[in-house]
């Protein structure tokens, strides 16, 4: 899928000034610039897509393919990971409202977290691995689990604040709260009743 049409200004300002800047600055002002630039895009996005518009499935996928494609134009001018954990909300976000009306199951195997697994973020702002935050290791495993789907997230998003919090964790949701995931999720146009 193609980003909106909408969104080709600002791919194309990005492209042009990251790339200068990429060549003209040293990698830490760099990332902080980049981060402003992140936050500002993330904080625009919320406020006038997310928190304003109703998705069906067809809206939630462009969303996502719009967000890939600015996470693309900046990973590739200021390194692989930055785009993303600048806008990780509204990634989350996006991610939420476009959950499939039902769910399935796969099976996923998780890697040992040695293989940098929470370093590669904290390496995409530039921060020591030494410093980089650690989570808890896990051997190589296969294990089954059910993706959720819409109905079952909706409905226990909106149970309670503790059944809230553990969808949002199986979704390994970081950034959104319990109330900005159930703003988001009433966004969603087969929930609108």
């Amino acid at each position: 899928m193609s980003p909106t049409a909408e969104l080709d200004p600002l791919l194309a300002h990005l492209t042009s000034t990251l790339g200068f800047l990429s060549r003209a600055l040293a990698p830490a002002p760099l990332r902080r610039i980049a981060r402003a630039v992140l936050a500002t895009i993330s904080n625009a996005l919320w406020d006038n897509v997310l928190s304003r518009h109703r998705f069906s499935t067809a809206g939630a996928a462009q969303l996502s393919a719009d967000l890939e494609a600015i996470c693309r134009v900046i990973n590739k001018a200021i390194g692989p990971g930055v785009a993303e954990m600048g806008l990780r909300k509204c990634l989350e976000g996006a991610q939420l409202v476009g959950l499939p009306v039902k769910g399935g199951k796969s099976q996923v195997k998780a890697s040992n977290v040695d293989d940098n697994e929470g370093g590669d973020d904290w390496n995409a702002w530039g921060g020591d691995e030494e410093a980089a935050p650690q989570k808890e290791t896990r051997g190589d495993t296969t294990s089954v689990h059910a993706d959720l789907g819409l109905w079952e997230v909706e409905k226990r998003l909106f149970a309670d604040n503790q059944s809230a919090r553990e969808v949002l964790d199986e979704l390994d949701f970081d950034m959104l709260s319990e109330t900005e995931a159930r703003a988001v999720l009433g966004r969603r146009v087969e929930l609108a009743g």
